[in-house]
């Protein structure tokens, strides 16, 4: 993302997802993370660190913008100017997964405590429904 080219005091800057549909997914934003980020001027960059991406397997489109410290004045925007794809072997319904595990109401733990519903790491091996091996792909391109 560039930065404007007069200085700029506590910008904002915004990250908004959507689905190839136009559905609106996730919006992140420094303002609403109390991130002030100073005065910024000249070219630059700001990384965004997601741990884990919970969006189904589709395509999908990232906004990027910075905005004064009100988030009225827009300085630079991208809109849905980057697409990416989540690729996985899950099937499950809707646009994000939701970590879960499954148990009766009479048991007090899971019945399988270390295997929670999570997305795996990439490669990771997991039992399926079987009991045989099965690898878990995860990619985003």
């Amino acid at each position: 993302m560039l930065w404007h080219t007069t200085p700029i005091d506590h910008p904002q800057f915004a990250i908004d997802i959507h689905n190839a549909d136009g559905v609106y997914c996730a919006g992140i934003n420094t303002r609403m993370d109390d991130r002030d980020l100073g005065r910024v001027s000249g070219d630059g960059y700001v990384d965004l660190v997601i741990p884990k991406l919970w969006l189904l397997p589709g395509a999908y489109s990232i906004s990027v913008g910075i905005l004064d410290a009100s988030s009225v004045k827009t300085y630079d925007l991208h809109l849905r100017a980057y697409p990416f794809s989540v690729l996985s072997e899950r099937r499950d319904y809707g646009i994000v997964y939701l970590e879960h595990d499954w148990r009766r109401a009479d048991e007090a733990e899971p019945a399988h405590p270390a295997r929670t519903h999570g997305l795996a790491a990439p490669g990771a091996r997991r039992r399926g429904a079987t009991g045989a091996l099965a690898t878990t792909k995860q990619e985003i391109s």
